[in-house]
């Protein structure tokens, strides 16, 4: 399988593309699903632009997984991940004590690992295509 130009096409983005899309989507589901824990996500950390994640997780996936507009989807995903890891490493310093009023306990996030990684295939996405 060859494209006309002799190069080889890149079948590493498709595995890369999978796996961003689906973790992508994956989460904008579960914002959609449970949206208390995403509130409260937004109050515990006070971070700007948290609130346009919850839309741009699942459009990112399902873009990624279409393989349509990757290198646009690519910067959206930088852009969210970047928020994501902002905001996982402000819930992960709160403790019960300097927790808001409106909140009883930290809300959930992902380990720190996630945002990071799938910010770095957004990023080799954008790069590459």
């Amino acid at each position: 399988m060859s494209s006309e130009n002799g190069k080889r096409p890149k079948r590493h983005l498709f595995i890369i593309r999978l796996i961003a899309g689906i973790v992508f989507l994956v989460f904008g589901i579960l914002h959609l699903l449970h949206p208390e824990n995403f509130k409260n996500i937004l109050i515990a950390t006070e971070i700007p632009m948290v609130h346009f994640n919850l839309l741009f997780e699942a459009v990112v996936g399902i873009l990624f997984l279409l393989g349509l507009f990757t290198r646009l989807a690519g910067i959206i995903g930088v852009v969210t991940m970047g928020i994501a890891t902002w905001s996982t490493l402000a819930l992960m310093k709160l403790t019960p004590q300097t927790l808001p009023d409106d909140i009883k306990e930290v809300p959930f996030s992902p380990p720190i690992f996630i945002p990071i990684i799938i910010g770095i295939f957004s990023l080799y996405l954008l790069i590459m295509g």
